[in-house]
């Protein structure tokens, strides 16, 4: 009677388990989202500026140096390129514009809602609160700040 006694984990008892798992993590990896994207953004724009810049020569050094490094990946890395090169390579730029945007407008106002202490206690309400609500109010800070018809046109 001792191993019939154990009730059987159902498909949504796992799901549960699983989402109660994801929601642990979600405040460290918003965290690390937040420090990073920052940075990715500026040295991103950084290096693209600089690569505007560069005479169509240089581009070609650059390129040229940028396939001997790869070694064995030289074939596919050549295939991306020309691939995105002769199939919408200014639209997948503007794409990467407009959304780097609309990412550096949501940052700043998730900097701005984690500074938030509304029930004046003096801790952030974004540190009082349970994961559950904390992916809730992130979720609507990204809905409510996200500019739908930029975002939609790519």
């Amino acid at each position: 009677m001792g191993s019939d006694d154990k009730k059987e984990e159902t498909p949504l008892d796992q799901l549960e388990q699983v989402k109660e798992t994801v929601e642990k993590f979600i405040k460290p990896i918003a965290a690390v989202i937040s420090a990073v994207l920052p940075i990715l953004i500026k040295y991103g724009s950084v290096l693209w500026n600089f690569w505007k810049k560069l005479p169509k020569d240089e581009a070609k050094i650059v390129i040229g140096l940028a396939f001997c490094f790869f070694g064995g990946l030289y074939p596919l890395l050549f295939a991306a390129f020309q691939a995105a090169r002769s199939s919408g390579w200014d639209s997948m730029i503007e794409a990467i514009s407009v959304l780097t945007n609309e990412m550096t407008i949501i940052l700043e106002e998730d900097k701005k809602d984690n500074q938030k202490d509304e029930d004046g206690d003096g801790i952030p309400d974004v540190d009082e609160i349970s994961n559950k609500e904390f992916v809730l109010r992130k979720t609507k800070l990204i809905v409510t700040k996200v500019n739908p018809k930029k975002v939609s046109e790519f």
